[in-house]
């Protein structure tokens, strides 16, 4: 499918449409271009990896939308949509490789059905908002390779279901949250997590790190991530990992 003035316009009419997959096409030029505010029943909307551009407060006119993945284009938006009450029933987020050079809202913490989040490789500024650990839904983020700045909140330990965290390639500095390298979703143990479960973890940059025998995040165990390269705190189906400068490499691997 080939266009250079977006969408086909023959897609308005569609008023009905609830899924919408336009991935891996030649489509040019603005992604808002009154199309899909007609479409109000899209619950599934993947447009990635095409020449799209422009911003994306239609998002925030959606009120069925759960699903939205529009990595790869050249979408230089902002995610002000993401402070609209229609935004609230997103389940997954996906903008990656899209010029977003503006910060994460506070208001993301009220979108508490988000599962997966993630906007690596973009142009990300500012820092990460505490009221992220208000998305006790949220299982997977992906915020990588981007300008974040400051400490990782400490209200990230309350993502009880929790599985992956990446945030390589950043400015991020300070200690890691209490408990968020043991953080281990429902469905893999009905225990409480302990040092046990996990198998294995990497720390870089040793002359930065307070390496104690209960690490990741046991007795007040601090690592500046600003000199981090690789710290992995696997467990048997879960991760967490916190990334930094890439040139340094220090691995301890722990053999239970």
């Amino acid at each position: 499918l080939e266009s250079r003035k977006g969408l086909p316009q023959s897609l308005q009419k569609c008023t009905d449409l609830r899924k919408l997959k336009l991935s891996y096409n030649l489509l040019e030029g603005p992604l808002d271009n009154g199309i899909l505010t007609n479409l109000q029943k899209l619950t599934h909307l993947e447009i990635e990896s095409n020449f799209l551009t422009g911003a994306l407060p239609f998002l925030g006119e959606m009120a069925e939308l759960e699903h939205i993945y529009l990595r790869h284009n050249n979408l230089n938006a902002h995610l002000n949509f993401i402070k609209s009450p229609a935004s609230r029933n997103i389940i997954e987020l996906w903008l990656d490789g899209n010029p977003i050079s503006q910060t994460i809202p506070s208001q993301i913490g009220m979108l508490t059905k988000l599962e997966s989040f993630s906007i690596a490789n973009a142009k990300l500024t500012g820092t990460l908002p505490s009221e992220m650990g208000n998305l006790t839904a949220l299982r997977r983020v992906w915020l990588s390779n981007n300008g974040l700045s400051g400490s990782v909140p400490s209200e990230l330990s309350r993502l009880s279901s929790l599985e992956l965290l990446k945030l390589q390639d950043n400015d991020l500095t300070g200690t890691i949250p209490e408990n968020v390298c043991t953080i281990v979703s429902s469905w893999n143990s009905n225990t409480k997590p302990s040092w046990q479960t996990v198998r294995r973890y990497n720390v870089a940059a040793a002359t930065n790190v307070d390496h104690k025998r209960n690490d990741c995040g046991y007795s007040g165990s601090k690592i500046k991530l600003g000199k981090l390269a690789s710290f992995d705190c696997s467990a048997l189906r879960a991760s967490i990992q916190l990334y930094g400068v890439r040139e340094r490499w220090l691995k301890f691997v722990d053999n239970i």
